[in-house]
């Protein structure tokens, strides 16, 4: 099944996307950060006009449920500029919601994520003392050939993929809510991620990729 086989390809980029970034104290969202969260989108976006205004990729959503983590839910994403350099064609990309205005984006379709909501460089572990992204809608993470880049963000379009969330859950109709209101259960490919997350969220500041 070609559709399975995509999920389970984004979320193991997601896996691998997290670990690569906590492993690295210079990119890692400190704890604080995941706890307060509402959710996390993480992204490999791909595509030649990544470089040139475009963006374009495939990734997983997860609720943070207090102390846990929603089973994941499969988005695509769309949109114009990351600031990345010309040239550039892949890069990965975490954005943490903070509120619930922002998660909005995760529920509804005519909702353009990004536009009208305050979008930040996130804090890494030695600046979040300075307490400055509290004010922010959404904190976001890059990862390009292992460099992180300061933020030049437009929006884009955040939808979910009604046909590989049906792959994944085997549930033709599923929904947002579904998933992120735990009518479902988790899947087996996503226990890894979710756990982790918890752990990066609730447990130790100081978990890296090796002990994952």
């Amino acid at each position: 099944d070609k559709e399975l086989a995509k999920v389970k390809t984004a979320i193991s980029e997601a896996d691998d996307i997290l670990a690569a970034n906590q492993n690295d104290p210079k990119t890692a969202i400190p704890a604080e950060v995941l706890a307060e969260s509402e959710a996390v989108l993480i992204v490999k976006l791909e595509g030649a006009s990544i470089g040139i205004g475009g963006y374009g990729g495939t990734g997983i959503a997860m609720l943070n449920n207090i102390d846990n983590w929603s089973p994941p839910a499969v988005y695509s994403v769309a949109g114009g500029s990351l600031g990345i350099e010309i040239g550039g064609t892949e890069t990965d990309m975490i954005a943490v919601f903070m509120n619930k205005k922002s998660v909005k984006a995760l529920f509804d379709k005519t909702i353009k994520w990004g536009v009208g909501l305050s979008v930040k460089a996130g804090p890494v572990g030695g600046t979040v003392a300075a307490n400055q992204w509290r004010d922010a809608d959404i904190l976001v993470y890059r990862v390009y050939k292992g460099f992180k880049f300061g933020v030049s963000f437009s929006g884009g379009s955040l939808d979910f993929n009604q046909p590989l969330n049906a792959a994944l859950y085997e549930e033709p109709n599923i929904t947002a809510n579904d998933i992120f209101g735990l009518r479902v259960p988790m899947p087996a490919e996503a226990k890894d991620i979710t756990e982790y997350l918890r752990k990066l969220s609730f447990e130790d500041t100081s978990l890296s990729v090796d002990s994952k």
